[in-house]
């Protein structure tokens, strides 16, 4: 047999081995590749649409929060009208009962009794004067505990003084007395 050289065949044929090793291998990269490029993707994706939900929510949650300023801004300017209506009607009410309680001492005070001193603190009413005898504070006392629109007289202090000018009563009892407004049931229910 003559002499074949099969060299070049073997050449072509390992080329033609290593270019298919490398069409594999490369084939294998892109298709290993093909999955790595869609998973990154699909995670971008998965994040730019929670990082939307999580604007969505946000923004949500804000304009909550706003509506919830805008309700305790409302809830607290009703609370200052309802004072203030409170006020206005409690003015209104009160107004009558000041000459209600003037028309009342009036009616109370004996003939011998004259006031020299009238404080008035909140309810309670410190009454200070003179009397011709203790019997005109007694019944002073008296006429106070009968009153609808006075109440609790309570004698602070009493003591006979003596006037050196007075030709018909040369001693005279100076007083003093506290008692509380009070008002009467009928007018309370109004």
């Amino acid at each position: 047999m003559a002499q074949i050289n099969l060299l070049p065949w073997r050449e072509q044929a390992r080329v033609q081995r290593q270019r298919q090793a490398l069409m594999r291998l490369l084939t294998g990269g892109i298709l290993m590749l093909l999955p790595t490029c869609f998973w990154y993707w699909y995670s971008l994706e998965q994040a730019r649409h929670q990082k939307q939900r999580n604007q969505y929510l946000q923004s949500v949650i804000d304009q909550a929060n706003r509506d919830i300023q805008e309700v305790q801004r409302l809830v607290s300017r009703r609370q200052t009208l309802i004072l203030r209506l409170q006020t206005i009607d409690r003015l209104q009410f009160s107004q009558f009962q000041v000459a209600h309680w003037w028309n009342e001492l009036v009616d109370v005070m004996p003939q011998g009794v004259r006031l020299t001193r009238l404080v008035r603190t909140g309810q309670l009413i410190t009454l200070t004067g003179q009397a011709e005898t203790d019997a005109h504070v007694s019944a002073l006392m008296r006429n106070i505990e009968l009153s609808a629109w006075l109440a609790d007289p309570e004698l602070l202090l009493i003591e006979q003084k003596k006037v050196a000018d007075a030709y018909f009563h040369p001693m005279i009892n100076h007083f003093s007395l506290s008692l509380r407004q009070t008002m009467p049931l009928n007018e309370v229910d109004q």
